[in-house]
């Protein structure tokens, strides 16, 4: 595999007419900052991740690409969510937020076969996933709170690591109380 470093400046180049972050306002400002502060949780960090979510699985673990294709329909990660918020490729911050539950929905379901064997690196991938989906829509709901709306017929996630939810008020406060649990 090729270092992150290297393999995060080139996927950054491969989404060309990326603004600059100074650039950047309203929700897509907000999506920024929900990110940045994402990336200092300390499983995520890209000074020393201890699991890495930055750049495609198989650019970093090349001997699964053939299987990690098999499972996940759509690849995400980080810095391909960073680079097409740059683009200016999202409509909404629901657009955003979808893409980033979806790097964790996919090591969850990559990950959930040999988790049920015992397989070490799946299970830590797996455990370290489901944190970090529940984290980050904690964490999307409260920092993107002017994207948050007060909708009372939307589906309300109510726990657990669902894959997707809405920027709702409903969904913000069984987000806090779910936190306060863990």
């Amino acid at each position: 595999p090729i270092p992150m470093h290297v393999a995060i400046a080139s996927i950054k180049e491969s989404y060309p007419g990326r603004r600059q972050i100074k650039d950047l306002d309203g929700f897509e400002a907000e999506c920024l900052k929900f990110l940045k502060t994402l990336m200092r949780h300390p499983w995520v960090s890209a000074e020393r991740p201890k699991y890495i979510f930055h750049v495609p699985v198989h650019i970093i673990f090349p001997e699964i690409r053939d299987s990690y294709a098999a499972k996940i329909k759509h690849p995400m990660d980080l810095t391909t969510a960073e680079a097409k918020l740059l683009q200016g490729a999202y409509q909404s911050a629901e657009e955003f937020i979808s893409d980033i539950s979806l790097v964790f929905s996919n090591a969850i379901e990559f990950n959930k076969e040999g988790r049920e064997i015992g397989e070490p690196m799946s299970c830590a991938y797996y455990e370290a996933a489901t944190h970090l989906l529940k984290y980050s829509r904690w964490l999307s709901l409260e920092v993107l709170e002017s994207c948050v709306v007060d909708c009372n017929d939307s589906p309300i996630v109510e726990r657990g690591s669902a894959s997707n939810w809405k920027l709702t008020k409903r969904n913000a406060e069984m987000a806090r109380k779910e936190m306060e649990q863990t």
